[in-house]
């Protein structure tokens, strides 16, 4: 197996898919912040920051039991992979069943504290299912993913997602469905998705006829089963704490002001992650490489991984962040403007949007370190500097919130997050002996400066105002890649792409 040439193609693949879905993410999100009132967008985000919280204790930590084995079974073995699913599954079935009756036994915590809407009482069962149909896509897109099947999870998870939620939004505009018609056609889109996702691992054959009385009795009486949900236990718990910290600003904004001020903030935040999807789109099929690469004790070939993958990451995502940057007051002010000219309420949240892209470049920058250490015999660390991070992050945020209002929030999530990828960079270095990048990156770097330099041109020169700025944007991003790629890349770099895309 050529690693290189799996990781290139399957990273352009998931690249597309999250382009695609990057860019129907955004238009989704200035359609939605004309069809609601600001107010009607702080609850559905509160409703989807609550359930990307709880139905991560429902998946307890599944998916990173199936990457970490299921990359070791070969295709003659997929009975062992289809016990593994089913097992994990019923597993799933249970937690969630725990918190569902959880979740209603302090339902006014819920409706009162965390949601701040009394309105979504009346449609509480809605939340229940948002988690259970979140957790379950979770577990069936990691599923995918470590068979190596990434883009397919990819344009599934993503590009559908997204096109289906546009089309929902594009609906609730038309016919001026109200925010809780929204809240329920996108739970059964969900649903779909999930339904689209099993169809796609049955077609596949990674899934085989079997007895789930079986199943139990093998996996409860057997060594294995305690190594495995163990280490799941422990990951379950490494991941509530990352989405803890990842969620606490969001969460924490809303606590400390309302629906309206989340809605600003939270918008800021979904545009300035969206350059995450870069680095996403290699790391989908880097994560499973890497088990396979520290199951095998194969330190190459991961070094190898880890730095392409990094260098990769960079080059893509660099661009797009700085024309984000650059053009982040104009492009929030093109949000809201059709009820009650709330525009300028999301044109307040310029400064955030910078910060967030700021701290997700330091997290692309770091690369799959984290990958490196939960996948490996060291994945207590991962548990160990996730709680870290959690603890940081609300101490940081509940410290600046008060202070300095969403800036803070952006300040205290961004700079724990450095943090904490920083500490995960020097630990791999110290226990694998390699690190993310080389001398190479000086030349990335400098064409981003040039790039710096363009795009600000573009900005004074140009000047286009309304929809007519997407395209000055689109087009200094182009630009921008130009320039990045003409820098970063060397001579041995055009000959290695030459023989990924080339098959001779």
């Amino acid at each position: 197996m050529n690693a290189n040439k799996l990781i290139f193609k399957e990273g352009i693949l998931n690249l597309i898919a999250l382009f695609t879905a990057m860019c129907l993410n955004f238009l989704g999100i200035l359609v939605i912040t004309k069809t609601f009132s600001v107010e009607d967008v702080g609850l559905f985000n509160a409703i989807i920051n609550a359930t990307a919280i709880l139905s991560t204790i429902t998946v307890i930590g599944i998916n990173n039991i199936f990457i970490r084995v299921i990359p070791g079974i070969n295709r003659d073995k997929e009975s062992e992979a289809s016990d593994l699913f089913i097992y994990q599954i019923t597993k799933n079935i249970l937690v969630s069943a725990i918190c569902i009756l959880l979740i209603y036994a302090f339902k006014p915590f819920f409706v009162n504290i965390l949601i701040k809407n009394q309105l979504i009482g009346t449609y509480f069962y809605v939340i229940p299912l948002y988690i259970v149909n979140t957790g379950l896509q979770q577990i069936l897109g990691s599923y995918l993913r470590a068979w190596y099947k990434t883009s397919a999870q990819s344009f599934i998870v993503n590009t559908l997602l997204k096109s289906g939620n546009f089309f929902l939004i594009l609906i609730c505009l038309r016919f001026r469905l109200t925010v809780i018609n929204y809240i329920h056609y996108y739970l059964y889109l969900l649903i779909a998705i999930n339904l689209v996702l099993f169809y796609v691992i049955a077609k596949n054959r990674y899934i085989k006829p079997i007895k789930i009385r079986n199943v139990l009795k093998k996996y409860l009486n057997r060594n294995k089963f305690i190594e495995q949900d163990v280490y799941g236990l422990i990951m379950s718990v490494s991941a509530i704490a990352s989405v803890l910290a990842a969620y606490a600003d969001r969460i924490l904004v809303n606590w400390f002001t309302d629906n309206s001020q989340l809605a600003v903030y939270n918008t800021a935040v979904l545009i300035g992650g969206t350059i995450a999807i870069f680095g996403n789109s290699l790391a989908m099929i880097g994560h499973p490489l890497m088990g396979k690469y520290i199951g095998d004790n194969n330190i190459t070939e991961l070094d190898n991984v880890y730095k392409f993958t990094q260098k990769w990451s960079l080059i893509a995502t660099l661009p797009v962040a700085v024309v984000i940057v650059i053009y982040s007051k104009a492009l929030l002010s093109l949000l809201g403007t059709a009820r009650g000219g709330e525009g300028s309420v999301y044109a307040s949240g310029a400064v955030v949007l910078s910060i967030v892209v700021i701290g997700q470049l330091i997290n692309v920058g770091t690369g799959m370190c984290g990958g490196i250490i939960s996948f490996s015999k060291h994945y207590k660390m991962d548990l160990y500097t996730q709680i870290i991070l959690a603890v940081l992050s609300i101490t940081l945020n509940a410290a600046l919130i008060p202070a300095y209002g969403m800036a803070g929030a952006a300040v205290a999530s961004s700079s724990s997050l450095a943090i904490y990828n920083i500490v995960k960079v020097i630990y791999v270095k110290i226990k694998f002996g390699i690190l993310p990048f080389d001398t190479g990156i000086i030349k990335v770097l400098a064409g981003t400066v040039f790039s710096v330099v363009l795009t600000l041109a573009l900005n004074q020169v140009i000047d286009l105002d309304g929809f007519y700025l997407i395209a000055e944007a689109g087009l200094a991003v182009l630009a921008s890649y130009a320039i990045v790629l003409i820098a970063g890349l060397s001579k041995s770099d055009i000959v290695k792409l030459k023989q990924l895309i080339v098959r001779k």
